[in-house]
């Protein structure tokens, strides 16, 4: 009685892995390159006002985040918006993403009417979770 392997038939086919290692490698690269990285937000030269109450929320991958700059500039990432521009562009938001969460970053320094004409048109917009951004900063807040 022999244990040893019976010889592989040369003839027959394997499953090629190089071909399929190859594609895995180009949709990892794919994948990486069109992710978009939130980052970029926090950089945009906004300082928040600093509080000593709130919530922490974990940022969401889809959330749309507006910065208003000191001087009452909408932006969003690299995009100026104008007031009816914003509103429109929240309404297509909303009818393609109903459960969409907006973060209105206002700058301390900029007009308060202007931050909440921001936060107002994101609501008139039908968006139904809209924040206002803050920092936690208990030594800057008086304490």
């Amino acid at each position: 009685m022999s244990f040893a392997r019976p010889e592989r038939d040369p003839r027959r086919a394997g499953l090629p892995l190089t071909p399929l290692i190859d594609a895995m490698f180009i949709l990892i690269i794919f994948f990486v390159t069109t992710t978009t990285f939130r980052a970029e937000e926090q950089q945009i030269d906004v300082k928040l006002v600093a509080t000593q109450t709130g919530k922490v929320i974990e940022p969401s991958r889809t959330e749309i985040v507006i910065n208003v700059k000191e001087d009452g500039t909408v932006t969003i990432g690299n995009r100026v918006f104008e007031d009816g521009e914003l509103r429109a562009m929240l309404r297509r938001l909303v009818e393609d993403f109903p459960q969409e969460r907006v973060i209105v970053r206002g700058d301390r320094n900029a007009r308060y009417e202007r931050v909440l004409s921001v936060l107002d048109s994101a609501r008139a917009a039908g968006v139904r979770d809209a924040r206002l951004a803050t920092e936690f900063k208990a030594q800057e807040a008086g304490q």
